[in-house]
């Protein structure tokens, strides 16, 4: 098992992540586990290609934190007519704060 685990040099911990696509009321839609090393943006292009793949799947509009950007991410969401809006911190403080739609 811990061949399946990666270090997460932002967060110093090692282990693994958990991506998850939810509904607006917190349901869950799909989930990937992936080793701690590997990047956000680079996780969820698999997430959302395993979720739409199923028919009559729909997706319209995705709230993401600042992590999930990139051009492979951006490929995926305009190959199936998804919109994106990024949340992001306006106050520059470091501690956890919970942001609306997200």
């Amino acid at each position: 098992m811990a061949a399946r685990r990666g270090y997460d040099d932002g967060k110093s911990r090692d282990g693994r992540k958990r991506h998850i696509l939810t509904d607006t009321d917190g349901l869950l839609l799909e989930v990937t586990v992936t080793t701690a090393d590997v990047h956000d943006s680079k996780a969820a292009p698999a997430l959302l290609e395993t979720f739409m793949e199923q028919p009559g799947r729909l997706l319209k509009l995705v709230w993401v934190d600042c992590a999930y950007q990139g051009p492979a991410l951006a490929k995926a969401f305009a190959r199936h007519g998804v919109r994106v809006e990024v949340v992001r911190r306006c106050d520059g403080r470091r501690e956890f704060v919970v942001l609306a739609r997200r």
